[in-house]
């Protein structure tokens, strides 16, 4: 995806800003984060997409994924997991 290892580093850092805003943010509103929670749930989303990448194969449709991924909004981590569980089927369109 990327041309050279800059672009990529960029992206990283991009990543890495984006992840330390949320922290703070959450930290200052509810002073109730842990440094062990951190970017907890961009790690969940990348969990389901490689375990559905892998379970359906080429029947894997990442459009659909990120579909249902924002399509509730959000959610406690284990109600997401079970809602992305159940929805596996969708997932699957061709």
């Amino acid at each position: 995806m990327y041309a050279d290892p800059y672009q990529h580093m960029g992206a990283l850092g991009d990543e890495m800003h984006r992840a330390i805003r949320l922290v703070v943010d959450v930290a200052i509103h509810t002073k109730n984060m842990s440094r062990e929670r951190y970017k907890i749930g961009a790690m969940k989303i990348r969990e389901l997409r490689t375990r559905y990448e892998k379970e359906l194969g080429a029947k894997f449709n990442l459009a659909e994924f990120h579909n249902q991924v924002l399509k509730d909004g959000s959610l406690p981590l284990s109600v997401f997991e079970s809602k992305m569980d159940a929805s596996a089927k969708t997932i699957a369109q061709m």
